[in-house]
């Protein structure tokens, strides 16, 4: 028997096709930290011998059933044209062909907001900090957006964050920005550490607190605490200083104890 959710639900699951609609495929990326909140879009969650899927989803400010069957557009020799999952997995065909129906066609789904694709995958709201442009103006409220996405991460909110600036993070497509998810955060011995997933498997930061940095066997207390063990398992550790230098911004999507609210 195949099920939806054939090996559990992962941001690694996630394979990119034909269609350039990165900013949804992101918005999936970071809603699969929290398996839960997939599983819950799905009113069943095992595959289905009629071919008939309902969905949830939140458009407009209003939940909606979006009802769907299990064609999928593929090439003529075999294969999904778009979006597909790895190995046997289902859920990602799924939702983006449900979220497909609600804007009336696939190709509707080019170009978008990841924010707004996050909002309607969870129905709560997002909010950002937008970078200041001088290093100075950062500093000086440094303690205070620090401050603020711990108590983001201690509320249990889907935090991510997003780059413009290297052509390294391009992913082949028009998206001008490319979205991130931000898993852990710690400090310590006035370290400030983030902790981000790159799901789409194409940039590596080498810099400080990289894989094999000497940073981690200099700070064995910091190490310990951020329980770094080396593994190439799609994250990557960065100091809060050097993430202002790459990124523009940090933005949350405020899904209160996993419940609209």
């Amino acid at each position: 028997e195949v099920y939806s959710f054939f090996e559990g639900i992962d941001p690694h699951d996630i394979r990119a096709g034909e269609l350039n609609d990165g900013y949804s495929l992101s918005a999936l990326q970071i809603l699969s930290e929290n398996p839960a909140l997939v599983k819950r879009l799905f009113i069943q969650d095992t595959f289905n011998e009629k071919g008939f899927y309902k969905i949830r989803l939140c458009k407009d400010g209003q939940w909606q059933v979006v009802t769907i069957d299990d064609y999928f557009p593929c090439y003529v020799n075999g294969g999904p044209i778009f979006t597909f999952g790895e190995g046997n997995e289902l859920w990602v065909m799924l939702l983006e062909k449900a979220y497909a129906k609600t804007f009336g066609t696939y190709q509707n789904l080019i170009g978008g907001s990841c924010h707004e694709a996050l909002e309607d995958l969870t129905g709560c709201p997002t909010e950002h900090i937008i970078f200041p442009s001088f290093k100075d103006d950062f500093e000086q409220k440094d303690e205070e957006y620090w401050d603020t996405i711990q108590a983001w991460f201690g509320k249990g909110y889907l935090i991510y964050g997003n780059t413009e600036l290297d052509p390294a993070w391009d992913q082949g497509g028009s998206e001008a920005s490319h979205f991130y998810s931000i898993i852990n955060l710690v400090e310590s011995e006035g370290i400030k550490l983030l902790k981000i997933r790159n799901a789409w498997g194409v940039f590596t930061w080498d810099g400080a607190w990289s894989n094999g940095h000497e940073n981690w066997d200099e700070n064995p207390s910091v190490k310990s605490l951020c329980k770094y063990t080396g593994e190439e398992d799609g994250t990557f550790w960065i100091s809060f200083d050097d993430y202002y230098n790459l990124f523009n911004s940090i933005h949350v999507n405020k899904v209160e104890e996993w419940n609209e609210i």
